[in-house]
């Protein structure tokens, strides 16, 4: 059994048992050794596999707030919403590794033998895969005891409100190391509303995600798994398969008049200029701050960017949303919010220029719109990249001298406030 979930803020997958496809063997090229031209290959000689997907909606928020605690790397955890969580199971990879972490067999949805959806009456969604793979590929995996260690690695929402290099992700990867892959940046792109918006909604746009785990399978049970009555479950609860969104959340409150009641200011929109055109669905974990995921998904703290991604003319704008959404919530000084200014983005390096403008409304006696400009690098301290699976959050209140302040906080999509100084 793969159990697959997201960890505070990781998409919270719960598993049970999928089976990875009747696959069709064929020739990736002429110079790498074919599977199906390898001394002993048996056509239909095939293991079945198996792991269910269950996509676990965001725990509500009241007015009172949510539980919250801090994960390893010190941030506040968040829950996501349920849109947040979803993955569309039409639109995915699977990717076996050896023994040593190159690739065996990249599995596409076509590549799948059976797929269900089951719904509860909490809206809560178990997807289970069938499929199935010709022994002869774990031949690549076997040890020197006999038995086969295999990584796996997920790519899910690979073109689902996004274009993508997804098409290059196929068996022309054969025995290239994950490492390398990784270090391809694979990319994807937003496709951005005529609005300049964009956000998961659960049909038709869907965040990014990847993980993966290495796993160890005797070679007694794996020549027993030869139907799918007896599939071989990979994983038990000890060692599940960690997704993780490939893009950041910013989200931004006002409170403004809660500060000062006779501001009669409000914020009217909040706008993202600057950032990274692409993201990466896998993290570069050759890079520091990344290195951890060799091992298995865990939290990043360094964005994977190309130099030439990054875009000045690039606009954002963040959503407003309420309580259904994720805009209700109560920080640490008890203060609560019903809205929000919510925004998605791939990540983002501390060095680049990104800068929120906020538009303000006075309906005062002399009533005025105003944008004030503020460069993240500049409300941000300690100044941090713009990372995947976080979430980015700002507070905005107004000080006496009518400049703006702005409380700044990062979370790993699951949050406890962190008390970070105000700066005019």
């Amino acid at each position: 059994m793969i159990r697959i979930h997201l960890p505070h803020n990781y998409l919270g997958l719960v598993a049970g048992c999928l089976c990875l496809g009747s696959l069709a063997v064929s020739c990736v090229s002429d110079d790498l050794g074919c599977i199906e031209d390898r001394p002993g290959y048996v056509e239909g000689n095939d293991i079945w596999l198996t792991f269910t997907l269950k996509g676990v909606p965001g725990v509500g928020r009241s007015a009172s707030g949510i539980s919250r605690a801090d994960d390893s790397a010190n941030h506040p955890e968040e829950e996501a919403t349920a849109a947040e969580n979803m993955i569309n199971t039409d639109d995915m990879r699977l990717i076996l590794f050896d023994n040593r972490q190159n690739v065996i067999k990249v599995l596409e949805r076509k590549d799948l033998i059976s797929f269900e959806t089951t719904t509860d009456d909490k809206n809560n969604s178990r997807y289970e895969i069938k499929a199935r793979i010709n022994k002869a590929y774990f031949d690549f995996a076997t040890t020197s005891t006999g038995d086969i260690k295999i990584s796996l690695m997920l790519l899910a929402n690979l073109s689902s409100g996004v274009t993508s290099s997804s098409n290059d992700l196929t068996d022309a990867l054969f025995m290239k190391s994950a490492q390398w892959i990784a270090q391809q940046k694979y990319s994807f792109a937003p496709v951005w509303s005529a609005d300049k918006e964009w956000y998961p909604d659960g049909s038709t746009n869907y965040i990014p995600m990847s993980g993966w785990a290495h796993y160890t399978i005797k070679s007694t049970d794996l020549d027993e798994a030869t139907t799918i009555e007896n599939a071989h479950n990979l994983t038990g609860e000890d060692s599940p398969l960690l997704m993780q969104r490939a893009m950041a959340k910013i989200r931004v409150f006002d409170n403004i008049n809660k500060e000062n009641a006779d501001a009669a200011t409000t914020i009217t929109a909040v706008r993202i200029e600057g950032g990274n055109t692409y993201g990466a669905f896998i993290p570069d974990f050759s890079q520091s701050g990344c290195a951890e995921w060799a091992k298995g998904t865990t939290m990043v703290e360094t964005p994977t960017i190309v130099a030439d991604w990054f875009d000045s003319s690039l606009e954002v704008n963040a959503r407003k949303v309420g309580s259904d959404e994720g805009g209700d919530y109560t920080d640490a000084d008890g203060n609560t919010f019903t809205e929000a200014f919510v925004a998605y983005m791939t990540e983002a390096s501390r060095n680049q220029n990104v800068k929120f403008i906020i538009t303000t409304y006075s309906d005062n006696d002399n009533p005025k719109t105003k944008e004030w400009e503020l460069f993240l690098s500049n409300i941000m301290t300690p100044v941090t990249d713009i990372t995947r699976n976080h979430i980015y959050e700002f507070t905005v209140t107004r000080s006496m001298k009518a400049e703006l302040n702005v409380n700044y906080t990062v979370c790993p999509w699951v949050s406890n406030t962190i008390n970070v100084p105000t700066f005019d």
